[in-house]
């Protein structure tokens, strides 16, 4: 759970980089990893 709390840190100070031509939100990111 813990691992998931640092993943969302990264994602909302950007520091997760997304793969597709236009960048997502925090949370399509999240969900994305999360499924």
């Amino acid at each position: 759970m813990l691992g998931g709390i640092e993943v969302m840190h990264m994602i909302r100070k950007g520091q997760m980089k997304c793969a597709g031509k236009y960048p997502s939100s925090a949370s399509q990111q999240f969900y994305f990893l999360a499924s």
